[in-house]
């Protein structure tokens, strides 16, 4: 997130704004990420899963610091709200780009893709660890 980004953003309808800062957000980390439409959000069970799951703590971060940024309070009813809707609207987000991805590279290459990832990963957990950090 940077100032400029940030700067985009008011807060007058929560839940309609914090959707917004996540697919602002969510287009950056596209833009920028090769392997971002390959994750997914945290599943019940994580090894059953097509895609990547994100870990839980990512949202709660994501939560934390959309409450502070807008002083939304640290109540855990408004968190909990805040973790469901950042993981509602990232979910469709990658939905969409995972659509998009088949469309230009065919029927299911975005499955074929994470299935690779996924091995890449079980190999070697730290493969994109000298990437450009997002």
């Amino acid at each position: 997130m940077t100032p400029v980004m940030c700067c985009n953003w008011v807060v007058h309808q929560e839940v309609k704004e914090i959707a917004v800062v996540v697919r602002d957000l969510c287009r950056t980390l596209a833009q920028q990420g090769t392997y971002f439409a390959l994750y997914t959000t945290p599943t019940p069970n994580p090894d059953k899963a097509q895609y990547v799951g994100l870990d839980e703590q990512v949202f709660t971060v994501f939560a934390k610091t959309i409450a502070a940024g807008f002083d939304l309070g640290p109540e855990l009813k408004q968190t909990t709200m805040h973790i469901s809707l950042i993981k509602s609207t990232m979910y469709t987000f990658l939905e969409k780009k995972r659509a998009e991805f088949n469309k230009k590279h065919g029927k299911a290459s975005s499955a074929a893709s994470a299935k690779d990832f996924k091995n890449e990963i079980k190999k070697n957990p730290y493969f994109r660890r000298n990437e450009h950090s997002l």
